[in-house]
């Protein structure tokens, strides 16, 4: 059976909830929607960098899901007000491990902040928040309406209107969002706004998939449940 690792995240807040101790975690639907296409989801905690190569004998693809903000040091810039909560941890974690994934040639997916690391990693840049786009369209990136339903509308080219269609009503909670796309990666989907809403590689011989909005929170949708098969019919 085919395994994909999935990056954790970690809740460091206090809660009695959790005992008032710190926890691991993912959601569900990451865990979900690898079962719905007849893979293995193995959980690969935040750990230290260098023991990125022991869970990647693990496994055979990677998906790196949402969570805390980007560190805009990492692509250059100052820590701003703009800028919410970071996890240097991840930040250094995710780091290594998306270099050593690369490095490897195995299949790598990003979800919203994954999707802003892996190409924060190959040398793009973000916004450090929405209020910095520019343009006379507003696209509401952090919805208020439940993340099980659909906020704005995508349009899709290339491998992402293959796979999905042209025109694609998704989930979104992010306010920083893909300023400058490396140049090692193609745009496949923009919001309205001109946002970049997915990309893949420009290597032919690589996987590398990127999507800004939340599949995991709409793990039942027919394109979520696309989106999690494709990935794992490009393992080997």
């Amino acid at each position: 059976m085919k395994k994909v690792g999935i990056v954790a995240n970690q809740y460091i807040q206090d809660s009695a909830f959790f005992q008032h101790q710190d926890a691991t975690f993912t959601f569900q639907g990451n865990v979900t929607g690898i079962q719905n296409v007849d893979a293995l989801p193995v959980l690969i905690p935040i750990q230290h960098p260098e023991h990125v190569d022991e869970y990647l004998k693990l496994v055979d693809a990677v998906l790196i899901p949402g969570g805390q903000d980007v560190d805009p040091t990492l692509y250059g810039e100052k820590l701003s007000s703009m800028t919410g909560t970071i996890s240097k941890p991840r930040d250094k974690f995710e780091l290594e491990l998306i270099t050593k994934v690369l490095e490897k040639n195995m299949p790598l997916m990003g979800f919203c902040r994954g999707a802003q690391m892996i190409n924060v990693v190959l040398g793009g840049t973000l916004y450090q928040d929405e209020s910095m786009i520019e343009g006379p369209i507003k696209v509401e990136h952090q919805q208020k309406n439940p993340m099980s339903d659909p906020s704005h509308y995508v349009s899709l080219a290339g491998a992402g209107a293959e796979l999905l269609g042209d025109r694609l009503a998704v989930n979104s909670q992010h306010h920083q969002a893909i300023h400058e796309l490396s140049d090692q990666l193609l745009p496949v989907a923009y919001a309205d706004d001109g946002i970049i809403e997915a990309f893949v590689a420009k290597n032919p011989d690589q996987t590398i998939l990127g999507y800004q909005w939340h599949p995991e929170l709409m793990v039942t949708a027919e394109y979520s449940i696309k989106i999690f098969r494709n990935f794992v019919n490009t393992i080997k």
